[in-house]
């Protein structure tokens, strides 16, 4: 609204009771400077698969010392669909200018198929936590969730029976699929929720260190096999040198042996020489 409005209070975003199919989005208290009187807007969103075609409700409103002044009750008529808003365009007057603040109570959603929901035990509203962005995780963890959760935004949350999707939906927790994007919940849940991306990087670590661990071993048993062929290949040469020792020696005693029997030979020459000479 234009400056005419100055706002008063604020209500916290996102309230909600269990099982509703709406959720009160934002909510403020004007006062209206023209018409000197007290303004309440409030912004509401449907999460019902159904298209909700009324709703009612009761504002409370409280002074300063938190006395309640006064209340009314208020309906909107209106066909909204599954994740649209509704609401911020109407006014909820009050012409007791000295409210600070107000709180808001579900009564009843209709439905355009004529069935209804009801909030018989009047259940307060309670907060929703915000969205969280992707970009809020740690480095690695945002690295494993962008290489495989395409156009993810949000991490993804459980809340009462809601389920935050990554690309920024709420959906029914009993929905198996996100009702705008039409991500598997399953698959949402393992890229883009903390304890499943932490899993996820754990199981690396450890497949990271199998890998390393079975490297080293490999590098050892690499030098073991080595050391081990180089020792054979020792011995072998080793045994080889000493053949090669054992053949010159004999070799040498062959040659010894035909030198000796050489010598013989010239002896028995000689003494038939003499013999002869006699």
């Amino acid at each position: 609204m234009s400056e005419r409005y100055i706002q008063r209070f604020r209500l916290k975003d996102r309230q909600y009771i269990e099982g509703c199919p709406i959720v009160l989005a934002a909510g403020a208290l004007l006062y209206d400077t023209k018409d000197p009187r007290m303004v309440v807007q409030l912004k509401w969103k449907n999460i019902s698969p159904k298209i909700v075609s009324g709703l009612h409700i009761k504002v409370n409103f409280y002074g300063e010392n938190g006395e309640k002044i006064g209340e009314k009750d208020f309906s909107y008529s209106d066909n909204v669909n599954r994740g649209k808003s509704f609401g911020q365009y109407k006014a909820i007057a009050f012409p007791d200018t000295s409210v600070i603040k107000f709180d808001v109570c579900f009564k009843k959603v209709d439905f355009l198929d004529g069935e209804y929901w009801e909030n018989i035990k009047e259940k307060p509203l309670v907060i929703l936590p915000a969205f969280v962005s992707l970009d809020n995780l740690d480095e690695n963890l945002l690295s494993i969730s962008r290489k495989n959760l395409k156009n993810g935004k949000y991490i993804y949350q459980e809340n009462f029976d809601l389920w935050y999707c990554t690309c920024g939906a709420v959906n029914r927790f009993g929905e198996e699929r996100c009702h705008l994007c039409g991500k598997n919940k399953n698959f949402v849940i393992k890229y883009a929720s903390i304890k499943s991306l932490e899993e996820i990087q754990a199981k690396k670590a450890e497949a990271a260190e199998k890998a390393e661990k079975a490297k080293e071993e490999m590098i050892l048993k690499t030098k073991s096999l080595k050391s081990s062929f180089m020792d054979k290949v020792s011995n072998i040469k080793s045994q080889k040198e000493t053949e090669k020792v054992l053949e010159d020696e004999e070799l040498q005693k062959e040659d010894f042996s035909k030198t000796e029997n050489t010598d013989s030979s010239m002896d028995t020459s000689l003494n038939e020489e003499k013999t002869g000479l006699v």
